[in-house]
Formats: C-alpha cells, sequence, structure tokens
C-alpha cells in the first residue's frame, strides 16, 4: 500500500476499533503475509483481520490465511496479477476481499470468486460473512 493511500486503512481502522472483535483480541493489520498453500508461497494482503488466535500465531512467526482482505489498488497494479491474488485467496480459504479503487471510488466485495457486488459513493460495503460487524460506505471509507 502506498503512502498516500494509508488514509483507508485509518478511516477503516476507526470503525474497527469500535467493534466486539477488537475489544476480543482482534486487529486489522497492513502488508500482511499470507501463505498461500496452492502455490508454496505467501502472498502480501495490503490490509487484513487477524483473529486472535492468528495474532499468537504471527507472533510466534507462523503464517496463516486471513478471513478478511482488502487490496487497495494504485496505479502501478497489474489486472491479470490482481485476478491472479484474487483466485488465489479464494482457493485457499479466504471468504471476503475487498479491492479498494480510490481514484474511482469504488469498491468491489468478493465473497466468492462468482459473487461480486460493486460499491460507490453511498453504498454499505461490508464484511460478512468474515466479519459481520463491519460496514461502511464508500464515501466513508475514502473520505
Amino acid at each position: 500500500m502506498h503512502r498516500d493511500q494509508f488514509f483507508i486503512f485509518q478511516n477503516l481502522l476507526k470503525r474497527y476499533i469500535l467493534l466486539p472483535d477488537f475489544a476480543q483480541g482482534g486487529a486489522l493489520i497492513c502488508e500482511v503475509d499470507m501463505f498461500i498453500s496452492s502455490i508454496g508461497c505467501t502472498r502480501q494482503a495490503d490490509i487484513a483481520r487477524l483473529s486472535p488466535a492468528q495474532m499468537a500465531v504471527s507472533r510466534a512467526g507462523g503464517l496463516r490465511i486471513c478471513a478478511f482482505v482488502i487490496e487497495v489498488v494504485s496505479k502501478n497494479d497489474q489486472i491479470v496479477e490482481m485476478n491472479e491474488k484474487l483466485q488465489e485467496y479464494f482457493d485457499n480459504g479466504v471468504q471476503v476481499v475487498w479491492v479498494v479503487f480510490p481514484r474511482l471510488g469504488k469498491v468491489k466485495v468478493h465473497r466468492s470468486k462468482r459473487e461480486v457486488t460493486y460499491c460507490f459513493e453511498n453504498d454499505l460495503c461490508s464484511a460478512a460473512p468474515a466479519l459481520p460487524d463491519l460496514e461502511i460506505t464508500v464515501s466513508s471509507l475514502l473520505q
């Protein structure tokens, strides 16, 4: 994630810290390495939610797959690489991926390889089923 896109993480974090998941030890983290067993290597997500158990594994140096992932698209990202990453995420247990297009004011919410919702302006982006309490409008995410 580029410095100029860090505000997205900050806006989301303001919402997340109010949720029971945060109070119970969950975390939203930037630049999360996830082991993709189907290709035998790691991928780095821009933002991902770690459960308390995953936080413990992470502290011990272990790798994990997060249920909720956010990718922030920059002008240098390639569509083919992004699609490969999405395929790998869902093949390895990720439940929800938000692909955020800051310059277009758009978020694609993927709940599977086939189920995609496009969100704009005051549309509500939800992290359910991975994180049912987390919802934010595109406008609030990108402000």
